[in-house]
C-alpha cells in the first residue's frame, strides 16, 4: 500500500488531526510504517517544522487532551489522551528539512515520512524496499 491517505483518514484519531496539521508537519516512524502494512498505529509520531509546543496544544484541544513536554531540552511534547490507548508525539525537526531529520533517524523503516497534503511518503534511506523485504 504507498497510498497511505485511505488508511490515515480510516484512523479516528488521525482524521481529527490531520485537519489542524500545519503545512511544515508530517506523520513519521512507526506510525507511517504501521499503517503502511495494514496496521493501527497507537503511537503517532509528527515532526513539524513549526512549533512543537503549540501543535500539541492545538491537537490537545482537538483530541479533549492534555499536552505536556516530554523532553523539554529536546522540545519534544505529547498529548496526553484520556483513554490511553494512543500516543501523540510532537517532535521539532532537525536539520532544517524533512530529509535530513530522516537520515538522522536509527532504521530505515523508521526513516520515513507521510506528508498529509502532498499525501506522498519521504524515503530517503529505503524503508519502504526494506520494509517489503520484510
Amino acid at each position: 500500500m504507498r497510498d497511505l491517505w485511505n488508511a490515515v483518514s480510516a484512523n479516528k484519531t488521525l482524521e481529527r488531526i490531520l485537519p489542524i496539521m500545519p503545512e511544515g508537519a508530517f506523520l513519521v516512524g512507526g506510525c507511517v510504517r504501521d499503517l503502511l502494512l495494514g496496521g493501527i498505529p497507537t503511537d503517532i509520531d509528527i515532526v513539524t517544522f513549526g512549533s512543537a509546543l503549540e501543535l500539541s496544544g492545538t491537537i490537545g484541544e482537538a483530541l479533549g487532551g492534555r499536552a505536556f513536554a516530554l523532553d523539554p531540552r529536546r522540545g519534544v511534547m505529547r498529548v496526553a489522551l484520556e483513554h490511553g490507548a494512543v500516543t501523540v508525539d510532537c517532535v521539532p525537526g532537525r536539520g532544517g528539512s524533512i530529509g535530513s531529520d530522516l537520515l538522522a533517524r536509527d532504521i530505515t523503516i523508521n526513516a520515513m515520512a507521510w506528508h498529509p497534503t502532498s499525501r506522498r511518503i519521504i524515503d530517503p534511506t529505503g524503508g519502504l524496499e526494506d520494509l517489503e523485504g520484510r
